[in-house]
């Protein structure tokens, strides 16, 4: 895994490869799997059921660890003063400069995002239900239409 982060030519493909594997060696996963989201899914069936269960100990899921890969070798060739494009290794340009880009992924299948909305009668505060999901409003909310609120997606063009 070292060797790929340190060399200048590892493509996106070779980093994502050996951090997969390297990631699931982390969270105990056995030797034939090769799936961060395969073991993420079983991780989840065998944890939830359970009376205690926390939601941030599973694995995070490929899309999200791929973004966050492309980050780390982005930071490792920056340490050796080799610049390259960070626009290409998991961050986005945006008036407020480099924001890192956590997934491409949507948060879950579209059949669930359909039926979570609020019903905030202004605003979309702290006590939005969407926002409590860690999700942006949607056209599905009652009042907003994730369009007029504190929580609606912000396109970045």
């Amino acid at each position: 895994v070292i060797s790929i982060f340190n060399n200048p030519y590892s493509s996106q493909n070779e980093i994502l490869k050996s951090g997969e594997h390297y990631v699931l060696k982390l969270y105990g996963a056995p030797d034939e799997e090769h799936s961060i989201n395969n073991y993420r899914y079983t991780s989840f069936v065998r944890n939830a059921s359970k009376t205690k269960f926390n939601l941030a100990g599973l694995p995070p899921t490929q899309g999200s660890l791929k973004q966050h890969l492309f980050r780390t070798f982005h930071q490792v060739q920056t340490w050796y003063g080799r610049e390259i494009n960070a626009e290409h290794w998991g961050w986005k340009l945006t008036s407020n400069g480099l924001q890192p880009i956590f997934t491409n992924d949507e948060p879950a299948p579209k059949s669930i995002l359909e039926n979570i909305s609020c019903g905030c009668l202004k605003n979309c505060g702290p006590a939005c239900g969407c926002r409590k999901q860690g999700m942006k409003c949607s056209v599905a909310c009652k009042t907003c239409y994730g369009e007029s609120c504190s929580n609606a997606r912000i396109e970045i063009q």
